[in-house]
C-alpha cells in the first residue's frame, strides 16, 4: 500500500523582482526628498520676497512726501501801473500772454502819454528860458567889463598922444618957433588926459570889484538867474519821470504768463499783467514742520504732477526758517487744513526747467529720496 506523503511548498522570491523593489523604493525616496527640497527652496524664495517688499514699504513709509506748486525762480512778477495812473487806461498793448521779453522792453503804453508829453516840452523851453537870461547876466557884466577896459585903453592913448605933444611945445618954444601961450595949452590938455585916464582907471576897478564881490548887484543876478535855472532843470526832470511812467516796461528778462488789462481798459488791482523767468524753474514745497528735521540741503527730490509726463528729479535748495500755515493742500476733504508746514525750495537743472517752463503754479508732489 504506497503512503502518499504530503508536502510543503515554499516560494522562493525571484532575484529579479527583489533588485526591482528595492530600486523602486530608493527612487521613491529620492523623489520625495527632491520634493521636500523644493519646496523649501521655494518656501526660502517666497520668504525672501515677502522680506524684501515689506523692507521696500517700510523704506516707502519712511520717506517725506509733501505737496507744492511749480515757479519762476525769479518768482511770478505782478507788473502794474505808477501810483499816479490810477484813472489812466491802455493806449497800447505791445505784448501778449506767452511772448518772451527782454529787461526795459515797453510792455505797454497809458494814455497820460500825451499830456505828459506836452508837459515835458513845457518844462524844457522854461530850462532853455532861463539858460539864456543867465546867459545874458553873465555877458551884460562882460560886456560893462569890456567896455571899461576900452575906455581906459583909450584914455592911456590920449595921455600918450597929450604928453608927446606937450614935449614937442616945450622943444619948439625953447628954439622961439611957438608962444608961451601954446605950450601952456599942450601942458593944459595933458593934465587933462591923465586926469581922464585916472578916472576911466578907478571906473574899471570899481566895476571889477562889484562884479567879483559876492553881495554885488550883478553876483545877485547871476546867482538868482543861476538858481532859477537849476529849479528849471528840476522841473524838467520831473517832467521827464512822469512821462516815463506813462510807458510800462519790464522789469526782468522772461515770459509774460498772464495778461489782466487790455487796450482801452483801465488797469485794475490784479495789475497789468504777470510775467517771469521761465528760463529756471523751482518747486516750493510745504513740508509737515515734523518731517523738516529729516530733510538737508542737496538732498534729491521727485517731483510728479497731474501734467508732468514723466517724474522730474530736483534737489533741496534751502529749508526755511519759519513755520506758517499750509496753503497748498489736495482735495481730500479729511485734509488737515490747519497743518503747520515749512516752505522748502527745489532747484532743477536747465534740463527739468525746459520740461516745467510751462507749468508755472502747477500743483506737484514731492518724494524727498534717502
Amino acid at each position: 500500500m504506497l503512503r502518499h506523503e504530503g508536502t510543503v511548498s515554499t516560494t522562493q522570491p525571484r532575484p529579479g523582482a527583489s533588485r526591482f523593489f528595492w530600486v523602486a523604493a530608493f527612487s521613491a525616496l529620492a523623489a520625495l526628498g527632491a520634493v521636500g527640497l523644493g519646496f523649501k527652496q521655494r518656501t526660502e524664495v517666497m520668504r525672501a520676497h515677502e522680506a524684501e517688499s515689506k523692507a521696500r514699504a517700510a523704506a516707502r513709509s519712511t520717506l517725506v512726501v509733501a505737496l507744492g506748486f511749480v515757479e519762476p525762480e525769479s518768482r511770478v512778477i505782478h507788473v502794474a501801473a505808477p501810483l499816479q495812473t490810477d484813472s489812466a487806461r491802455l493806449k497800447l498793448l505791445t505784448v501778449e500772454e506767452g511772448d518772451t521779453v527782454e529787461a526795459g522792453e515797453r510792455l505797454a503804453v497809458l494814455d497820460t502819454e500825451d499830456r505828459l508829453k506836452a508837459q515835458f516840452a513845457a518844462a524844457a523851453i522854461q530850462v532853455r528860458l532861463k539858460q539864456l537870461a543867465l546867459s545874458q547876466q553873465r555877458f551884460e557884466i562882460a560886456s560893462t567889463l569890456a567896455a571899461r577896459e576900452a575906455d581906459l585903453a583909450r584914455a592911456r592913448a590920449q595921455v600918450d598922444l597929450a604928453s608927446t605933444d606937450y614935449s614937442r611945445q616945450e622943444a619948439l618954444f625953447a628954439q622961439g618957433a611957438v608962444t608961451a601961450a601954446s605950450v601952456e595949452s599942450k601942458r593944459r590938455d595933458y593934465l587933462s588926459a591923465e586926469a581922464s585916464f585916472a578916472q576911466a582907471q578907478a571906473a574899471l576897478k570899481r566895476m571889477e570889484a562889484h562884479a567879483a564881490a559876492p553881495t554885488g548887484n550883478s553876483q545877485i543876478d547871476v546867482a538868482l538867474s543861476e538858481q532859477q535855472l537849476n529849479a528849471a532843470r528840476a522841473d524838467l526832470a520831473v517832467a521827464r519821470a512822469n512821462l516815463d511812467q506813462a510807458t510800462i516796461r519790464a522789469p526782468i528778462a522772461g515770459k509774460i504768463l498772464a495778461v489782466h488789462a487790455h487796450q482801452g481798459e483801465r488797469i485794475g488791482q490784479e495789475g497789468l499783467l504777470d510775467m517771469g523767468g521761465t528760463t529756471r524753474m523751482r518747486a516750493v514745497v510745504e513740508v509737515y514742520q515734523s518731517d523738516v528735521a529729516r530733510l538737508k540741503p542737496g538732498q534729491r527730490v521727485k517731483i510728479t504732477g497731474e501734467s508732468l509726463k514723466v517724474p522730474v528729479l530736483g534737489t533741496i535748495e534751502r529749508i526755511g526758517s519759519y513755520v506758517r500755515r499750509q496753503s497748498v493742500i489736495n482735495n481730500d476733504p479729511a485734509t488737515d487744513t490747519d497743518a503747520r508746514v515749512v516752505e522748502v525750495r527745489i532747484r532743477f537743472d536747465l534740463a527739468a526747467s525746459r520740461a516745467l517752463a510751462d507749468y508755472t503754479n502747477l500743483q506737484v508732489r514731492a518724494e524727498f529720496l534717502p
